[in-house]
């Protein structure tokens, strides 16, 4: 029963029912964010560099990418594109827009002419 009581004197102040609905709002981008996270510590350790050496590379804080390699930072595309640069890689890969869909009946019409056939050997008679 105290761990109800506590529960509800949790909850009473709202931030942590904040917390998650937020969490929950924004689950896609924490997603992604940690899959850019997982990457980005992949190549520092096969670069040989340190998240220190990134920052300088980038020109942002050492802080800043603390925050980012834990997953937790809201990315922009200029960011992934100075993260691509520096880390010398490809994090971003963005497909074509697909085509739309034919409406309607499609006919396919196919005007090869067959070359292999004396068409224009023959003088053609004339009419009289």
């Amino acid at each position: 029963m105290a761990n109800h009581y506590t529960l509800k004197e949790i909850a009473k102040d709202g931030k942590a029912l904040d917390k998650i609905k937020e969490r929950v709002n924004n689950r896609k981008w924490l997603k992604y964010s940690q899959k850019v996270a997982l990457i980005v510590l992949n190549e520092i350790d096969l670069l040989g560099i340190s998240q220190k050496e990134l920052a300088f590379k980038m020109d942002v804080s050492p802080q800043y990418i603390n925050k980012l390699v834990k997953g937790k930072e809201k990315l922009n595309i200029e960011t992934i594109s100075k993260l691509e640069t520096a880390l010398e890689t490809d994090i971003l890969t963005i497909s074509q827009p697909r085509k739309p869909e034919p409406k309607g009946r499609v006919v396919n019409i196919d005007f090869s002419i067959d070359l292999s056939k004396d068409l224009f050997s023959k003088p053609h008679e004339a009419q009289g």
